[in-house]
C-alpha cells in the first residue's frame, strides 16, 4: 500500500463523498468540509475520517481542519467561485504556514470547475 496521505476534501456532495469514501477505505486519513451537516449523510458507514462542519472560505474552518498538515486539498462544491476561493485562501494559509515554520513539504490542490479539474502544484 502506499504511504498514507492527510487529504482535506471540501464539498460533501456527490463526487466529494465518493472520494472521501474511497480514500477513506484506502487507509488515508481524511477530513470533510461542508457548511451543510446533512450533506455528512452521503458518507458510508464505515467512513472512519473527520467531519466539519462550516465554511471553508473561512480560515478559522480551514485550520479547524488542519488543511496546513494536507498533503492534498480537493474542493468539489457546486460552486466554481467557492473552489477558486477556497484554492486562494488555501495556498496562502499554506505558503504562510510553510514561510513560518521553514518547512518545506509539496502539497496539491484539486479544484473541480464547470465539470473539468485542474490541478496545482503548490
Amino acid at each position: 500500500m502506499a504511504s498514507d496521505l492527510f487529504i482535506v476534501i471540501v464539498g460533501c456532495g456527490r463526487l466529494g463523498s465518493h472520494l472521501a469514501n474511497q480514500l477513506s477505505r484506502a487507509g488515508h486519513g481524511v477530513v470533510v468540509i461542508d457548511t451543510n451537516e446533512h450533506a455528512f449523510g452521503n458518507l458510508s458507514p464505515e467512513y472512519s475520517g473527520f467531519r466539519v462542519e462550516g465554511d471553508a472560505t473561512e480560515l478559522a474552518v480551514l485550520k479547524q481542519a488542519k488543511v496546513n498538515k494536507a498533503d492534498l486539498v480537493v474542493a468539489t462544491t457546486r460552486a466554481d467561485n467557492i473552489n477558486l476561493m477556497v484554492a486562494q485562501v488555501d495556498s496562502s494559509a499554506l505558503l504562510m504556514a510553510n514561510h513560518d515554520s521553514l518547512q518545506i513539504r509539496v502539497r496539491w490542490f484539486v479544484c473541480w470547475v464547470q465539470g473539468q479539474s485542474g490541478t496545482i502544484l503548490l
